[in-house]
């Protein structure tokens, strides 16, 4: 117990104050419906009582993966409470920020460790989305609990214990969410990079291995719906996106809202029912080649703009107010500051000033973020001791990863920032240490 108590220090601070927003919400009486997207409550209900992986208990839907559903289910049929598996949620939070200590400790000084930790778990986001029931906290959980493993695996765990926990949790994560198909690329990578050699095989086993642990949803896809599609909900990214690029080509704000209901699509996401998902993704990949140069410029400035957005203003106000669910970037604030519409500003009410300040605040903390990751990452690779090398290409490459495949889902980057932001934090605080560090070093010469 003495060993460990920095780890116990971090989880505790980190759960409690996670759980005193949890509370809050309880004392306000917030209807638990309001906690995230009801699909997730209709397909765990119905797992939990009737073992049906349904939305209306009628027919099988493939709208959502079965990891988290299935986490809801088994925590509802333990608990018998959807508030107690809010504070599950927070539970395993607070087990992230013990494994991110644990993984900058390898790098950072103790107190930068632990303020990796604590700038990953308290930026407002982070405990806004685990108060809700969104995939994201035990997501976020599995890819760092991942990267803990391999860089445990390298120092000293036998790699018989490590290949099938690996791929195991590689594959709960493909089960959670669909944008992680091709995450374990990134894990070999790294690990042919470490053992420096040419042989395929532990390359071809985790790829057969992966592979089969995946087979028995997209057989039952493919038996249901005949299709060999995980989600509707992959589908669903690349088919917005092209939906964007084509409103971008056109010089809209925005789809129109007769695109998506001319296309189906809306009816398609409801059911969850993959037998137009073949359609959409050719549909999708017809417009996204008809100009690839354009696409790739849209692409990256979507991509630019949306790492460094805020949603401080609406997690703000749903952990203070004990609400949930409405997430607002202000739109219209944001618009008149960038447009310089100064007849707009100088009319701003004391709550939409409020609202700006704190719209700014959580822009220029994800721009210094972003700016000290980035030069974390190059003092990383250059003065670190090669050994660490495999892990630090494992980082990056998982960061890199997580935010370009999660730009597919344009109108939804900060959730899919959210999975990276551990690594960044890691990266941002090397880069403050480095600076630190250097200044020191120029002081005493």
């Amino acid at each position: 117990m003495q060993k460990h108590k920095t780890e116990i220090f971090i989880f505790l601070v980190i759960f409690i104050v996670y759980s005193f927003f949890t509370i809050l919400k309880i004392a306000n009486d917030l209807p638990v419906q309001n906690l995230g997207s009801d699909q997730y409550f209709q397909i765990a209900a119905n797992l939990a009582e009737k073992h049906s992986f349904s939305l209306d208990n009628a027919g099988p839907t493939a709208l959502r993966m079965p990891g988290y559903p299935f986490f809801l289910a088994l925590a509802l049929k333990i608990f018998h409470n959807w508030w107690l598996i809010i504070f599950l949620q927070n539970i395993i939070s607070g087990l992230t920020g013990v494994f991110l200590y644990l993984i900058a400790k390898k790098w950072l000084p103790f107190a930068f460790a632990i303020a990796t930790s604590f700038v990953w778990a308290f930026e407002p986001y982070a405990i806004d989305i685990s108060q809700q029931f969104l995939t994201e906290t035990i997501y976020t959980f599995f890819v760092v609990m991942s990267v803990f493993i391999f860089i445990k695996f390298r120092a000293e765990t036998n790699k018989k214990i490590f290949f099938p926990v690996i791929i195991l949790l590689l594959s709960i994560l493909t089960y959670i969410k669909p944008i992680s198909l091709f995450l374990p690329l990134i894990f070999i990578t790294a690990l042919i990079y470490h053992q420096r050699t040419k042989s395929a095989v532990p390359v071809i086993a985790i790829l057969i291995i992966y592979t089969a642990l995946l087979s028995p949803w997209l057989i039952r896809n493919h038996a249901t719906f005949g299709h060999w599609q995980f989600s509707s909900d992959n589908v669903s990214s690349l088919y917005i996106t092209s939906l964007y690029f084509k409103a971008d080509e056109n010089k809209e704000q925005r789809p129109p809202p007769e695109i998506p209901e001319e296309s189906g699509f809306r009816k398609f996401e409801k059911s969850g029912d993959l037998s137009n998902s073949s359609i959409k993704i050719k549909s999708a990949i017809s417009v996204i080649i008809s100009n690839p140069l354009r696409f790739s410029k849209f692409y990256f400035k979507n991509f630019i703009i949306s790492i460094a957005k805020s949603s401080w203003y609406g997690s703000i106000k749903n952990l203070l107010r004990g609400s949930s669910g409405n997430v607002n970037y202000h739109k219209e604030i944001k618009e008149a500051v960038f447009n310089l519409d100064m007849d707009k500003i100088l009319h701003f009410s004391a709550k939409e000033i409020a609202s700006l300040i704190i719209m700014l605040s959580g822009i220029i903390f994800w721009l210094l973020i972003l700016s000290l990751a980035f030069l974390g990452s190059l003092f990383s690779l250059k003065y670190l001791p090669a050994e660490n090398r495999p892990a630090l290409i494992l980082l990056i490459g998982i960061i890199a990863y997580l935010l370009l495949a999660g730009n597919m889902a344009i109108d939804d980057m900060i959730r899919y920032r959210f999975p990276a932001s551990p690594f960044i934090a890691i990266f941002a605080m090397y880069g403050l240490f480095s600076l630190f560090k250097f200044k020191s070093i120029k002081q005493s010469v």
